[in-house]
């Protein structure tokens, strides 16, 4: 057997000593090799996490006990829903319609994906929800589709087999049925409208519900999210009607109320002092006008013959409350008007409005800088209804 002399061998354990040095130094490059990932403080990733998009978290809960004690955290929830509500991203366009034997088929669609059809001749993907069963079995008569931090609230004309509302959050598929409003004794319920919201002193979500009575009289109702009743509280202090649901901006549910024809009053409700007062309301110059919410703000939308007004809230405690953010102009297409005004308002002015055509849903973009429509954004979305608009968000409906 021939052998090597010293040199050979220093060489030999020279380039052995220069493959491994070589191999480690890619290890450390390219840490999916060994399976392990960079330590980060835990903050940090907690930081990184409340920006992520709620599908991917609800993966994320499978890689251990930390990670889903992390994300099931009240504090992260409530972190992940600020950022939630500032990410248009997160913001989707929900519609329902009934199909075979009424089953009931809700779809949605992501802001920045409606508004990407709008400037493109592409249509509006929607995509099909799952909903709780029991709506399947009651949907012919749903009514009334709200939302607030990332929950629906599905109302009914009647009851859900005994209950009276589904609070159901459709980015983690939790529900909750709500309890039925209780034996009015001898009085005999009609309509009931509900409203939803959330109380920014106690930290709780509450469910309002407006009963009217066949003999003319009424009564408000409160359910507070993680009791088991409704517990009844002051009437409506201004005497009027209210044909609407009222709607949530800032700790409050605001209505509608008409003492006649000719008279409106808008009458909110502080959520944490449970208390009314009447607002202010601006010279609008028309008796056809509506509340509507929008990313917690309070909108008055006056439809005249050929516009419609926007307003804005400011300030409750203003003596001018009020500002007139846009007037829209009705497209020029026969039989198509302005069903409930905006749906959407990006931050550069850029309107989402939808039109009732008989049984069509259309939404179109006004740019309200240029006092145009774009056209080609005009989206059919045959046969759905009561469209809304919702954040993802962790919050659970139950508790």
């Amino acid at each position: 057997m021939k052998f090597g002399t010293k040199g050979d061998d220093r060489n030999t354990v020279s380039t052995q000593l220069m493959k491994k040095k070589r191999k480690y130094a890619k290890r450390r490059r390219s840490p999916t090799i060994t399976g392990t990932l960079p330590a980060l403080p835990f903050d940090l990733v907690a930081e990184i996490f409340c920006r992520l998009p709620v599908k991917l978290l609800l993966q994320l809960q499978c890689l251990g006990k930390l990670w889903k004690s992390l994300i099931s955290d009240p504090k992260f929830t409530k972190k992940h829903l600020q950022f939630s509500k500032v990410f248009q991203h997160n913001h989707h366009l929900i519609a329902y319609t009934t199909g075979v034997i009424d089953k009931l088929i809700l779809k949605d669609s992501t802001i920045p994906s409606i508004f990407k059809a709008a400037m493109s001749t592409s249509r509006i993907r929607l995509t099909k929800l799952w909903p709780p069963d029991i709506l399947d079995r009651e949907s012919i008569n749903l009514m009334r589709v709200c939302s607030c931090d990332g929950i629906l609230c599905l109302t009914h004309e009647g009851y859900f087999f005994g209950h009276s509302a589904v609070l159901w959050n459709p980015s983690i598929r939790r529900f909750n049925m709500l309890p039925a409003l209780g034996n009015p004794g001898k009085k005999v319920r009609g309509s009931t409208k509900y409203s939803f919201g959330y109380d920014y002193f106690t930290h709780t979500y509450k469910i309002v519900a407006v009963s009217f009575f066949y003999d003319k009289s009424y009564e408000v109702l409160v359910y507070t999210l993680g009791t088991d009743s409704w517990r009844r509280i002051q009437d409506l202090p201004y005497y009027g009607y209210i044909s609407e649901p009222g709607v949530f901006a800032r700790g409050t549910i605001n209505w509608l109320a008409h003492e006649s024809s000719s008279s409106h009053n808008i009458v909110s409700l502080d959520l944490e002092k449970e208390s009314y007062q009447k607002l202010l309301k601006p010279n609008l110059e028309t008796n056809s006008w509506t509340l509507r919410a929008l990313m917690d703000r309070l909108y008055i939308i006056a439809s005249f013959k050929t516009f419609v007004d926007i307003w804005i809230m400011k300030d409750y405690d203003n003596e001018e409350p009020w500002n007139k953010l846009y007037r829209v102009p009705y497209m020029q297409v026969h039989g198509l008007y302005p069903n409930d005004g905006p749906l959407y308002i990006t931050e550069d002015d850029q309107v989402l409005i939808y039109y009732k055509h008989w049984e069509e849903l259309m939404v179109t973009v006004y740019d309200s800088k240029s006092g145009t429509f774009n056209m080609s954004a005009r989206q059919k979305i045959n046969g759905f209804y009561s469209p809304a608009v919702y954040v993802e968000s962790l919050i659970s409906p139950c508790s």
